[in-house]
């Protein structure tokens, strides 16, 4: 018993190391590995195809052939039309910067001078003073960053190009794959582990596809919507605010902020055209797509899906917010498989 004992002790002491010195490793080439974990999600994705088409007796490596050339075709084909304009747009928007920079500040000096006039205490009027300085600031900011991050998402054009090559051997190989995986799981833990993973798949697929549907259709809806009102940038804007509507409360109002604030810049009536924009696709999402699409939810409170998206915004910002739901539920699942064990025992 006392060498079994030993030896069970030392695997398990060898395995921590091991996991330990693996997610060092990660950590350390962490800038490298944004094309795998790309494939990695668009494998999860086309995975449920590729299984329906081996369903009807199709072999897999012509079932990912398939898929490939449909899904894929109809991107490129897509956007063929798209991408130049929204190259032009980005290319527009860049340009306007300064313009839009100066007009913020004119309105913010138009305003300082305005509430100059009112009496108002020494004290208040210095923190409105420095509460208008870093707002002017703020506003600037977030328009360059605008900008910014849809440049530097564009800028990451290789790992788009790599991820669908490494995605295609992880869907070729995935049995493979898989039983590497299993092998290396305890054999008596190894049926309720499975069971386990199970459980999460579900909650990842539904959470993963039905979000990315959604998103595309507000999208695409929003883009629409603000193209007929004549705002610029509609697709640019549009692809904002789909991006963003995968974050639950939050995601409408974060990015209609964008789309509100260049309107303003234009004018009032403008803004309040696109707040309609904004609201009717809003209702549509709310009331007729997510249901149909989404439909179960990942099974957490409304309460508790507003402190991790809180949690989340204040640890990542946007990306954390955009994670912070389906890790939740993930190990929402895994805490409740652990204190099912500990009550067994």
């Amino acid at each position: 018993m006392r060498i079994n004992f030993k030896y069970h002790t030392i695997r398990k002491i060898l395995l921590i190391l091991i996991l330990i010195v693996l997610l060092i490793f990660i950590y350390s080439v962490r800038k490298i590995l944004f094309p795998f974990v790309l494939a990695t999600v668009l494998a999860y994705i086309l995975n449920p195809l590729v299984e329906k088409l081996e369903h009807y007796k199709i072999k897999r490596i012509y079932g990912i052939t398939v898929v490939y050339i449909i899904v894929f075709g109809s991107l490129i084909t897509i956007g063929y039309y798209i991408f130049p304009v929204i190259i032009r747009q980005l290319t527009s928007l860049g340009e306007t910067i300064p313009t839009y920079t100066s007009q913020i500040q004119q309105f913010l000096n138009s305003f300082y001078e305005n509430y100059q006039s009112f009496i108002i205490p020494v004290s208040l009027r210095e923190s409105i003073d420095r509460n208008l300085l870093a707002l002017q600031n703020t506003l600037v900011a977030q328009l360059s960053s605008i900008v910014s991050i849809l440049f530097g998402l564009f800028s990451r054009i290789l790992s788009f190009v790599i991820a669908p090559i490494l995605s295609f051997y992880l869907l070729k190989d995935k049995e493979e794959i898989c039983q590497v995986i299993v092998k290396m799981i305890p054999l008596s833990k190894r049926s309720e582990l499975l069971q386990l993973w199970e459980e999460i798949d579900a909650v990842l697929i539904n959470f993963i596809i039905g979000n990315l549907t959604v998103a595309l259709l507000v999208g695409s809806c929003t883009a629409f919507g603000l193209a007929m009102i004549g705002m610029d940038f509609p697709l640019l804007l549009g692809i904002i605010t789909g991006i963003t509507n995968i974050i639950p409360y939050f995601g409408p109002v974060i990015g209609g902020i964008p789309a509100v604030l260049l309107a303003l810049l234009k004018s009032q009536k403008l803004a309040f055209y696109v707040i309609i924009v904004i609201v009717v696709v809003q209702q549509l999402e709310s009331n007729f797509i997510s249901p149909k699409v989404l439909g179960k939810s990942v099974g957490l409170h409304p309460l508790i899906v507003i402190f991790i998206l809180l949690a989340g915004g204040e640890l990542g910002g946007i990306v954390g917010m955009l994670i912070a739901v389906p890790l939740t539920a993930v190990l929402k699942i895994i805490v409740t498989y652990l204190f099912a064990k500990v009550m067994a025992n």
